[in-house]
């Protein structure tokens, strides 16, 4: 594939607007999605608790991240997981100084800044701890993975796959989780893997963790007549038991490393357009702003953004986006 600055650059930029676009949808139950979204106009259901410090068109943490991540690939610093810290809390303090506030996006490394009534202030330490002890822990390892995919050095890259990972969330699953996800997205981007093969095309050549839920996964139907027991299979049952919304039963896949790269994986097999890959993650997910722009970003790669409504062309700081794009480019041969 030619990887030219031009596409690039406009990835980058397409990568913020989905994800500020789809995060106006998440922490909403799936079947309030399906029984009153039609997909002609932005979709504005964010709960006023996360509201905070908070606008349409606003990226996440997961932009922020995956931004910190590109600087630190640009820059002639050590790819370590000390070094992606620095530039992580870097972007917050740059963002903090523009908007005054934390804003209400921020994930776990938020309790570094922010005192809670019930806790004090957490050590980078701490909060390691707290994801490297979990039995499934959360998904922001693979929110920050994109520019992975072009590292063309496979152990290379399985090394930064690792420290994407154990900066804030040290466990197996994080990192494994992290390098199918970033493979899978590779079989798409860069060798042209015939979509629908993508699952056998990653059990041919790797023996991973998930690999009997990849196997299992393999043989569910189209996601337009996916069922709640299919669900189960690629996260938990439906209702989510883990997870209420207001003491209402809520519907859909929760953050958690497993969860969100089995669901790419699914979702990139099946989804043969951009506007089908934003549709059915927001009909399959909880957190779906994590899954839809990994997703999206993917099959925008392989056929372009004329599938996708102009609602989802609008993000805040734009203007970074052809410095970053630019320093990216002229920096990926160093890790070849």
């Amino acid at each position: 594939m030619n990887i030219t600055l031009e596409k690039i650059n406009k990835s980058f930029a397409w990568d913020l607007k989905w994800d500020a676009g789809l995060a106006w949808s998440e922490m909403i139950s799936s079947e309030i999605i399906k029984d009153e979204i039609h997909f002609d106009d932005f979709i504005d259901l964010r709960e006023p608790e996360y509201r905070k410090n908070y606008s349409p068109w606003n990226y996440t943490d997961d932009r922020a991240d995956t931004k910190a991540v590109i600087k630190l690939l640009s820059s002639n610093d050590p790819f370590d997981k000390e070094f992606l810290l620095k530039y992580m809390l870097q972007e917050i303090h740059d963002d903090v100084a523009r908007t005054w506030d934390l804003r209400q996006w921020y994930g776990i490394i938020k309790d570094m800044f922010e005192v809670k009534k019930w806790q004090t202030l957490k050590t980078i330490e701490e909060i390691r701890n707290i994801q490297g002890s979990r039995d499934d822990p959360g998904n922001a390892p693979l929110m920050r993975c994109l520019p992975l995919a072009f590292i063309q050095d496979e152990k290379l890259r399985n090394k930064y796959c690792d420290v994407v990972a154990d900066v804030t969330h040290p466990h197996l699953l994080s990192r494994e989780c992290t390098k199918l996800t970033v493979q899978a997205i590779r079989h798409i981007l860069i060798e042209d893997v015939i979509q629908w093969q993508l699952i056998d095309t990653l059990l041919e050549s790797y023996s991973w963790v998930l690999t009997d839920d990849l196997s299992k996964i393999n043989k569910l139907p189209h996601p337009d007549i996916l069922k709640n027991e299919h669900i189960a299979l690629i996260a938990w049952p439906q209702p989510n038991p883990y997870m209420k919304l207001k003491w209402k039963e809520v519907y859909g896949l929760n953050g958690t490393c497993t969860s969100t790269a089995k669901s790419v994986i699914y979702l990139l097999k099946h989804c043969t357009t951009p506007f089908e890959g934003y549709k059915q993650s927001l009909l399959m997910w909880w957190d779906v702003d994590s899954l839809g722009a990994l997703v999206l970003w993917t099959l925008w790669w392989r056929y372009g953004h004329e599938w996708l409504p102009s609602y989802l062309e609008r993000s805040e700081w734009l203007d970074e986006i052809p410095a970053l794009a630019e320093n990216f480019l002229e920096a990926l041969p160093r890790h070849e």
